[in-house]
């Protein structure tokens, strides 16, 4: 089938799709595009990076002192912080998310205590041998290293009049849960012709809940609900563009050690 581009009224700013030749693509076109790309971008455990990583607030993060380097002004426990777009972002209000890509490793790093400017020692698609469990989700190694079980949802984050942006939104110990089920929900959407949709079809609203236990309490970045897009959408053009270079390898995760559901104890 052909390529899909992009045709922009310069009357209207209206963006449709169209083919090579300049033809309007119909709804049923788009659809075949969908189910050409069927599942790419829900679940894959297997040069650009994306650096702009979705941070959920808690009570200590460096973001919250007004004596530290990292402080934002306005900024509270539970609200959103995407420091690569200096972006700030109400929890309870959070924005919509469409995903290109999914990738699971036991990210190795060199302490158990994140570093400015560290860097992965080895990734490992199942749990590594050779060292200790020592919480839900991470292995303590003899000379000091700590792998983590990571789950990285990459997308394109929309909020309010901000343009568009790549992202990516890490969960590890008590969040897999989170992502396990966000997940879950994406491998049951479907084509018209019941074949597994692409990720890209859908924006997903995210936003921040309350968990506690004896220990305290933190938030988690949660999906609420979703919306299908249009077919013939510029949405659906730019994730099956950024789905397409994700899963070529041509976009890669910049990994970061803290995670989104980073809890504070």
């Amino acid at each position: 089938m052909a390529e899909a581009a992009e045709k922009i009224d310069e009357t209207t700013g209206e963006i449709t799709s169209v083919d090579e030749g300049g033809r309007e693509l119909t709804t049923a076109e788009m659809e075949a595009l969908a189910r050409e790309h069927s599942g790419l971008g829900a679940s894959d455990r297997t040069e650009d990076r994306i650096q702009a990583f979705v941070k959920v607030l808690h009570q200590l993060s460096p973001e919250l002192n007004a004596r530290d380097a990292a402080f934002v002004k306005g900024a509270g426990a539970g609200d959103i912080w995407i420091a690569a777009q200096n972006l700030l972002i109400p929890g309870t209000e959070g924005f919509m998310f469409q995903q290109i890509g999914y990738q699971y490793f036991w990210v190795e790093w060199p302490s158990k205590t994140p570093s400015p400017g560290s860097f992965p020692i080895e990734r490992y698609k199942t749990k590594p041998k050779g060292g200790e469990d020592n919480s839900i989700g991470q292995v303590e190694f003899p000379n000091g290293h700590v792998a983590i079980e990571t789950r990285y949802h990459v997308g394109l984050i929309y909020y309010k009049d901000h343009p568009p942006f790549p992202a990516v939104i890490s969960y590890s110990s008590t969040g897999a849960s989170v992502s396990t089920n966000w997940t879950n929900r994406m491998w049951v959407k479907r084509n018209s012709d019941g074949s597994m949709a692409p990720s890209f079809k859908f924006l997903w609203h995210l936003s921040t809940i309350e968990r506690s236990n004896d220990k305290g309490r933190w938030s988690l970045l949660v999906p609420s609900r979703e919306a299908e897009i249009s077919a013939t959408s510029k949405q659906f053009l730019q994730g099956l563009d950024l789905a397409k270079r994700f899963a070529a390898q041509e976009i890669k995760v910049e990994e970061q050690q803290t995670s989104t559901d980073e809890i504070p104890f």
